[in-house]
């Protein structure tokens, strides 16, 4: 299941510069599935995520 960037929690990881992706505000539960970004109706950005961390393909859709 798809989630909107905006409906994430994120914790930022100090040594990686990555951030973490929680489905809760107190960060405990971990995220897995597709992130994507949108700009009105079209889509700007859509990666992986797996156990809360950003994994595999990384797409950035250019107008």
């Amino acid at each position: 299941m798809e989630k909107y960037f905006k409906e994430l929690y994120l914790k930022d990881d100090p040594i990686s510069g990555e951030s973490d992706y929680y489905i809760d505000n107190n960060l405990t539960i971990p995220y897995n599935s597709t992130v994507i970004d949108k700009d009105g109706d079209i889509i700007i950005w859509k990666f992986e995520v797996r156990n809360g961390k950003k994994t595999g393909l990384e797409y950035i859709y250019y107008s």
